[in-house]
């Protein structure tokens, strides 16, 4: 926890992952990444040093942020128990332009449900993609209107 930090606004945040993760497009771009092999030996030394202290997913190699959002996630899992301390006004911005068979209602990377994060001061809707939804004039809108209040509680003249 950083006491500086006040508010954090977070645009088409997987919180609780994204099925995309998990399908054959998410395993082949995890495979893709380009690890630096001094995290790659680091990784390794801690796993081998602390038997047993790490998940498996964890232990196996050093994940990617794409293995990371995966929902089934035990590092995603253990993430999203962590909370802001209750200074920190949370807010979200979640895109819905798009209707998926296997998570409901989303912006066709991020759906609804993991995008939701509990204790969130304000949530926008906004009719966009993931590609999108920061672009949108909506967003666009609201970012601009939270900083604003921000801005006007700091006494920053």
């Amino acid at each position: 926890a950083r006491p500086f930090i006040r508010r954090v606004i977070c645009i088409a945040t997987p919180h609780r992952g994204s099925t995309i993760a998990s399908l054959g497009i998410g395993r082949v771009s995890s495979m893709m990444v380009k690890k630096p092999q001094e995290l790659v030996e680091l990784h390794r030394e801690m796993v081998d040093c602390n038997p047993g202290a790490f998940f498996a997913d964890y232990s196996k190699g050093l994940p990617t942020t794409v293995d990371i959002l995966q929902p089934n996630s035990k590092s995603l899992q253990a993430i999203e128990h962590l909370h802001p301390r209750c200074t920190v006004a949370m807010h979200s911005v979640i895109g819905n332009e798009h209707q998926s068979l296997t998570s409901g209602p989303g912006d066709c990377v991020v759906s609804m449900a993991s995008a939701k994060t509990s204790g969130a001061v304000s949530e926008l809707i906004v009719p966009a993609t993931h590609v999108r939804v920061h672009h949108h004039p909506l967003t666009i809108d609201e970012v601009e209107a939270i900083l604003t209040e921000h801005l006007r509680g700091s006494g920053v003249q």
